[in-house]
Order: C-alpha cells, then structure tokens, then sequence
C-alpha cells in the first residue's frame, strides 16, 4: 500500500526508476525478488483491476501482463536490503509453473470477458501473451478454454496472435498441438466485415497480417496488407450501417491502415462526396489530440485518382471551412 502511494503520486510519464516499474517487477515469475505466494499476488491484481482509480488499474493491467511473461526474464532492480541478504524470490519448476499460469490465465479470463474498458485491455494483454503461453509455456489446454469466451466480445488481436503463433512456432511442435492451434485459428477467424476491419485496418498489433499470414517477406507481405486493408474500404463504403460503426474507430489516434482503407472507400463510393462528408464530421466529433487524419489522406488520395474536378471540389471546400 506505500509503494502505491508513491505510485499515484509520481507522474505517469515518470520513466527513471518509476515506482510503477518495481510494483510490477514483484508479478513475474522469476525474479521478482518477494517470496508472496500466488494467491497474494493473485489477489493484489484483482483489487487493482476492480479498483475504480483508472492509474491503479493501469497498473494492474502491467501487473498481470508482467505474472503472464513466459520467458526472456530479467530485472533492472537489486536483491539487497541494506546489509541483509536478499535472495531473487520464489522460483517455481515443473508443475507448479503450471499452476501460476493457469491460475493467472483463469484471472484474466474472468475479467477479460467483461464489456468494459478494462476487459479490452486485458484481453488486449492476453494476445499479447498468447505466443509464448502457447508455445514456450505450453499452456495449451488453458488457452483453448480461454479463447472462445473472449470471442464472444471481439478478440480480432487475438486471431493475429494466434496467426503469428503458426507461422513462427508451429513446425517446432508435435503434429496433434499444431492441429489444435490450427483449429484455435479457424475458431478465431473474424466473420464479419466489422471484425475483419478491426484486425486489419485497426489493429496495431506487432503481428499484423503483414508477417502473420501468408509466405511472403518483406515488402511484398507489407504490399498484400495493405492490399487486404484497400479492399476491405471498398466493402464498407457500400455497407452503410456497418460504415456508421465503425467511422468513429476509423477516425482515432491509433496504428493502423486506415490511409490504404480510405483509399478503397473513394475507389468504391457510390456518393464520394456524400462520403467525405461523413468522414468529416466523424473526424470533427471527437477531441483534437484523439484525431488520426490518415483515413481522411486516403480518401482524397483516391478520389484524386478518380474524379479530379470532385478533388479540388473538397479541397476547396476544406481550406474554406477551416
């Protein structure tokens, strides 16, 4: 409870020694350096994660990401205590790894399962663990009962994850585990074209589907990406309602392709004009530091190349309401 005194009251853009990084440096595995056992530290994350403080629960989420980690263990931290030795802390082998994961994956199912803001983030967090659970902690059985239930609100991370998963690890793997990733996959796949514009156009995962899907390397896995992203707005623009949900996401500060969907949203606009509006006032409607202008650079992009005069119509315009 100190350490998370100091924690709420440094700056959140504190990176030199944060208290925030030792609280979560005490969640890992290996070399955390305290000897708590699993079910406090189980406990601790579940009061941050339920705490109605959004710092507290940012930390929580760090927290739960750092007791998920599965390899690649250090610690930028000392073990001693003054003149007290101090060893590196508990340090579990065999099954009872097995049972921290599984008891800090049924955790993370349980709250990343609800339709609030820190569900997202905690399925958020659970792709981006799933790699390693899968194939370095061999999680297998537990990851698959985890799956389908974060599916039920949208898991399109996941899927990429999963993906990146059979691309880089699976030939290491006996055939029978391969099939069941493989099945995850399928299990995962978005269906719709809201799902699929989330994972492709909307997802700044580190394993998009440039390097996720596919044999190629290099640019041409980049180009192919950017390909799918394009198609994909020239479905949308036709599809109103589902154009209507997903502008207000299309048009937040974060990663992504938007500027390649933009541009096939142009290409295949019955009423570009029509359209561009709507992209405007979406772009209007949410907080000057939220704005992201690239679906908007894409869209003028392809009207450009399909309807001059139309271009400088909307450019003219633009400059004049400003």
């Amino acid at each position: 409870d100190v350490m998370v005194r100091f924690a709420l009251a440094e700056s959140e853009d504190n990176r030199n020694n944060s208290t925030r990084g030792v609280i979560e440096s005490l969640f890992a595995l290996y070399l955390s350096g305290t000897r708590a056992t699993l079910e406090q530290r189980l406990t601790w994350i579940t009061r941050a994660l339920r705490n109605k403080d959004p710092l507290l629960q940012r930390i929580g989420v760090q927290c739960l990401k750092t007791a998920l980690e599965a390899h690649h263990f250090t610690s930028f931290y000392g073990f001693e205590f003054g003149a007290r030795p101090r060893d590196y802390g508990i340090s579990p082998r065999g099954k009872e790894v097995r049972e921290w994961f599984t008891a800090i994956i049924e955790l993370a199912t349980e709250i990343g399962v609800e339709p609030t803001n820190i569900g997202s983030q905690v399925r958020s967090v659970m792709a981006d663990r799933f790699r390693s659970l899968w194939a370095v902690a061999g999680m297998v059985d537990a990851l698959e009962q985890a799956t389908p239930r974060f599916l039920e609100l949208g898991w399109e991370k996941g899927w990429l994850a999963i993906k990146q998963t059979i691309r880089f690890d699976a030939a290491g793997m006996p055939e029978d585990i391969q099939e069941r990733l493989k099945a995850l996959e399928s299990l995962s796949r978005p269906q719709t074209l809201i799902a699929r514009t989330k994972a492709i156009v909307l997802n700044s995962f580190s394993g998009g589907l440039d390097i996720t899907d596919g044999d190629e390397h290099g640019s041409q896995a980049y180009e192919r990406a950017d390909q799918a992203a394009r198609e994909l707005g020239e479905l949308v623009v036709v599809e109103r309602e589902t154009l209507d949900a997903l502008l207000p996401l299309l048009v937040e500060n974060q990663q992504g392709r938007q500027w390649m969907f933009g541009a096939g949203m142009a290409a295949a606009a019955d009423d570009p004009s029509g359209t561009w509006d709507k992209l405007v006032e979406a772009f209007e409607s949410i907080p000057d530091d939220k704005r992201n202008i690239q679906i908007l650079r894409g869209f003028l992009n392809g009207v450009h190349g399909r309807d001059r005069e139309l271009f400088e119509r909307l450019m003219d315009a633009t400059i004049s309401n400003k």
